[in-house]
């Protein structure tokens, strides 16, 4: 048996609380010793109530008022019907939770991208959407339920992705300066990362002379070209589905051309 100050210590329930609950008749205690020189003392639940005490918790911490609870937390069957119906909330409520958390954390990554990354996807990502109707926060929340964004590589990696498909946006053609310069920042930030992912320590002036360096070499172009085709495989499978026919062979000239001529020159 146990006192309404183990009550309060073990479940966190307050003593008006369990005053309130015998009050209305939802819960009342195992022994009750009402009245002793004028004062309420000696209340005692034994294991049964502390368990109907537990469920009344559950179900009031599920929004269920307590003259609901009332009706049916002693009735069984009712017990177990009402079960059914707040496993079901809390799964809907889950839900939400889930697309919330979700928007936050792309909210997050977006933040974290550079400013020009995002003004020149923003507008088409948006354009795009609303011609294919797809539900944008359906796409969402399906790519970030497979994302650990608490794990810095897979930041890395979402950011480099982010860039790379940014370029299935452009409607000029694959070697077009405007293109070419996309896939140029992708090449930067590939770049970047792989000096961030060394067993070396480089300064910013470092890793920019390096890429300056790299972007002049046709056989780091290329090998640029190959790592990101291979890390992204699975990205160019579903890029038309996704983007539209053609987008994935799109994507792959655009690549192609830079590996070939490098950066486009602006006459």
């Amino acid at each position: 048996m146990k006192s309404i100050k183990e009550v309060e210590e073990q479940l966190g329930i307050t003593r008006r609380t369990l005053q309130e609950y015998d009050r209305i008749g939802l819960l009342n205690p195992s022994n009750k010793d009402e009245i002793k020189a004028g004062k309420l003392v000696q209340w005692k639940y034994d294991e049964d109530t502390l368990d109907t005490l537990k469920l009344i918790t559950l179900f009031v911490e599920a929004g269920y008022k307590r003259n609901e609870i009332k009706a049916f937390i002693n009735e069984p069957q009712k017990l177990k019907k009402e079960f059914k119906a707040l496993e079901k909330k809390l799964k809907e409520r889950k839900n939400r939770i889930d697309t919330l958390l979700n928007e936050v954390k792309a909210s997050r990554i977006i933040l974290e991208m550079p400013e020009k990354i995002v003004s020149e996807i923003a507008p088409r990502a948006e354009k795009l959407i609303k011609q294919r109707g797809w539900d944008a926060e359906a796409l969402m929340k399906e790519v970030y339920e497979q994302l650990d964004l608490d794990d810095p590589d897979t930041r890395d990696i979402f950011k480099l992705q982010t860039v790379f498909e940014g370029i299935a946006f452009f409607e000029e053609l694959p070697g077009d300066v405007v293109v070419q310069r996309y896939v140029y920042r992708l090449f930067c930030y590939y770049c970047s990362l792989g000096a961030k992912h060394s067993d070396e320590h480089f300064t910013k002036e470092e890793i920019r002379d390096g890429i300056a360096e790299a972007v002049n070499d046709q056989s780091s172009r290329r090998e640029f070209v190959d790592d990101i085709c291979e890390l992204f495989s699975e990205v160019l499978k579903q890029v038309d589905e996704f983007y539209g026919d053609g987008k994935e062979q799109y994507i792959k000239d655009a690549l192609e051309h830079f590996a070939e001529h490098g950066l486009v020159k602006v006459k």
